[in-house]
């Protein structure tokens, strides 16, 4: 699932919310992701799990694989198309 974004509530500091802290997860449905790179309606959907260069955003999404840096978002696709930095919609099935 994607963590869903609450601006409702304050985060504890640059990194986000603090240790512990319960979010809302989406497990199936479309929410919208800004993308590292350009994307394409249909196309699988990766996940950054180390930064590579200035792609350095833990947890940001892109279209392409960017070899041991990214992984594949299991029933991920992207319903939109979208350029590099813009926002795309994903959607998760189960």
């Amino acid at each position: 699932g994607i963590a869903v974004a609450d601006n409702g509530r304050e985060p504890n500091d640059a990194d986000g919310y603090p240790d512990g802290a319960v979010l809302r997860v989406l497990a199936e449905g479309i929410v919208y992701m800004r993308t590292e790179d350009a994307c394409a309606y249909g196309g699988q959907v990766y996940v950054r799990h180390a930064a590579n260069g200035s792609n350095d955003q833990l947890g940001a999404v892109r279209a392409t694989d960017d070899s041991t840096y990214t992984t594949p978002l299991a029933r991920a696709t992207f319903v939109s198309t979208a350029g590099a930095g813009e926002l795309a919609k994903v959607k998760l099935t189960r």
